[in-house]
């Protein structure tokens, strides 16, 4: 006997809109939502659990680990990007010259009754900067470019101070 149930695929087809229907705010060419916007950040203080945005002046905290070398913790929030995106992270040391810059590609996680999606914590390697005891203190620029396939791009630049944990 050949029993099918005819409401399967219904059901299919509906947990494939809901799982690849929900992105999060990206959109499939045209124009974005919104205005693209990108804003840099630290994980925060306490609990390294969440994005705290980076304010002109304040310290991004950066360790060394052995042998793989001195890294900065940052992180990066953008709106009306989606979630699947590039980012161009650069850190220049404002009294010598030098700056170290990493590309990344995120699946970033977006909140959906914000819009704001969020990566972090990025690890920067700024090994090349100098040694984490010189770099105390240093006062930095950073610069984030985030970018979409679609070609939609959002920058930001902040001034910063390093601070060793």
């Amino acid at each position: 006997m050949n029993y099918v149930n005819h409401r399967l695929p219904a059901a299919v087809w509906g947990l494939v809109l809901v799982l690849f229907g929900c992105g999060g705010n990206d959109t499939e060419g045209g124009e974005p939502p919104g205005p693209p916007e990108v804003r840099l950040g630290t994980p925060d203080a306490e609990t390294e659990l969440s994005f705290d945005p980076l304010e002109p002046g304040e310290p991004i905290r950066y360790a060394g680990s052995g042998q793989s070398g001195l890294f900065l913790r940052m992180g990066l929030r953008a709106k009306h990007l989606g979630a699947d995106v590039t980012a161009l992270v650069r850190v220049t040391d404002t009294t010598t010259g030098l700056s170290v810059e990493e590309s990344f590609r995120f699946q970033m996680v977006c909140e959906t009754d914000t819009g704001w999606c969020t990566e972090f914590p990025v690890y920067l390697r700024a090994t090349s900067l100098g040694t984490p005891q010189e770099l105390d203190g240093r006062k930095v620029t950073v610069y984030a470019r985030v970018s979409t396939k679609q070609g939609w791009v959002a920058e930001a630049t902040t001034p910063a101070v390093l601070e060793m944990l």
